[in-house]
């Protein structure tokens, strides 16, 4: 194993090895968004494949409706949204398996109650496809799937290079189970930052972190959008941000702006958002300890090859006296938070339940077609595992540029990599002081940056 992770991100969000040895290769990730396909995979096994989504009625016809949902450049969360706001009916009517990227094209398995088929097709949304709907008697639950597949192109690479290397992943069959970027935000990298201000119960510094915090793609309009709200001015700073990309954020900042109450504010976004925020900060604190535990030659193929099972810390967690759990307690008290912090009575979607994680995740890639600088691979996932924790095995060093090239490209590298240094050390001062100074330097910072 190699424990030479860069800091950012991987070391920023817990990950600091590699399974595998080889250098990583250069390359772009999601050029295009037919570069990045993600299909799921149904309990019975079949693919929901982007050319032929279909689904096989369960005989049992009721008043739920599911269908395929095929969305382009849009997050689960946001394309449900803006269907519910479409149809006129609550986000809570509706159900999924799992969520999916946001750039790229994916395919997935959605309920909703009381929808008639005909009415879904005729749905008309940018980025978003409703394909085979049928009626259901159930709906469809968190995790009722049997995986993703997914079909990636590497773009401004090194065909054979990517080859080897992926010959070399193959050969291990396995790679640590970490919970990848996108869990925690790379347009946003703070994500579990927040959630540890929400565990703590400081709701509004919280707030301020989530919405004001700069970005590493910050733009002038949003700059400035952030900073009227921190200087009180709230509706303008709402009404400037982008709806597309800060849906949820607006809403939150009207109920802010009308009670002044920043705990009513975050009780404006949907139940499951709201825990995906918090459980940012449970992810990490998982990450951190399979680290930690590899890093010290703990075996993470224990108990015969399946793959030890590690804490994902919860209110309920229970901890011993053995190695695994030693290390959840070293990092707790670095932390400085207990386990009774994760319930929440006053904020129950803000409770977080103890449960496990296998350290290790299982698979194989394929080479699907090449050319003179682009290799089209394919591999599956079982649920809740991260396509980006396979392919920093493949990149390295090299992720961040991979997964930003198209922004790097456009205001270059070290630039990019200077704005997520300013995000990072945001997160960091605002942990240890105030939040809105901490937020105030770094707008100031980041603007150096914008052209």
């Amino acid at each position: 194993m190699r424990f030479d992770a860069p800091e950012i991100l991987d070391r920023w969000f817990g990950m600091t090895c590699y399974v595998t040895d080889g250098d990583g290769v250069r390359g772009a990730l999601k050029e295009r968004e037919e570069d990045w396909i993600v299909e799921e995979i149904l309990p019975d096994g079949a693919v929901l494949e982007l050319e032929r989504p279909v689904l096989r009625p369960s005989g049992y016809e009721g008043l739920w409706t599911h269908f395929v949902l095929i969305k382009r450049g849009l997050g689960s969360y946001d394309a449900i949204y803006l269907l519910a706001r479409e149809l006129g009916v609550p986000i809570s009517h509706f159900s999924w398996a799992g969520n999916k990227d946001k750039i790229g094209i994916t395919v997935q398995r959605v309920s909703v109650w009381g929808v008639p088929p005909e009415r879904l097709l005729a749905v008309r949304v940018p980025g978003i496809t409703i394909a085979s709907p049928i009626r259901e008697l159930r709906r469809v639950h968190i995790g009722e799937l049997a995986g993703n597949r997914f079909t990636i192109r590497i773009r401004n690479t090194e065909p054979e290079r990517v080859r080897e290397l992926i010959e070399e992943f193959n050969e291990t069959g396995w790679t640590v189970n970490y919970f990848g970027y996108q869990r925690f935000g790379v347009t946003r990298p703070l994500t579990h930052i927040v959630g540890k201000l929400l565990v703590m119960k400081r709701y509004e510094d919280a707030l301020v972190l989530y919405i004001c915090s700069p970005s590493p793609v910050e733009t002038p309009v949003t700059l400035e959008a952030k900073r009227a709200i921190l200087e009180g001015d709230i509706k303008r700073g709402a009404r400037m941000l982008p709806e597309k990309t800060f849906m949820f954020e607006r809403e939150m900042l009207r109920e802010y702006a009308r009670t002044g109450d920043a705990m009513r504010a975050w009780k404006v976004l949907p139940a499951w958002l709201l825990n995906i925020v918090a459980e940012s900060y449970q992810s990490y604190l998982w990450n951190r300890t399979v680290s930690r535990l590899a890093e010290r030659g703990y075996d993470l193929l224990a108990r015969e090859g399946r793959g030890l099972k590690v804490p994902l810390v919860g209110h309920n967690t229970e901890l011993g006296d053995d190695d695994v759990s030693r290390v959840v307690k070293e990092i707790l008290e670095e932390e400085e938070i207990t386990i009774p912090m994760f319930k929440n009575r006053r904020f129950p979607p803000l409770t977080i339940r103890g449960t496990q994680r296998v350290a290790i995740l299982r698979t194989q890639i394929s080479v699907l077609s090449s050319g003179d600088d682009w290799v089209t691979i394919r591999f599956t996932l079982k649920p809740g595992a991260f396509a980006t924790t396979v392919l920093r095995e493949i990149f390295k060093h090299r992720m961040l540029e991979a997964m930003m090239s198209r922004v790097a490209r456009e205001r270059g590298l070290d630039t990019i990599i200077r704005r997520f240094h300013v995000c990072i050390e945001v997160a960091r001062r605002a942990l240890d002081g105030d939040v809105r100074s901490a937020v105030e330097w770094g707008l100031s910072e980041i603007s150096r940056y914008i052209t």
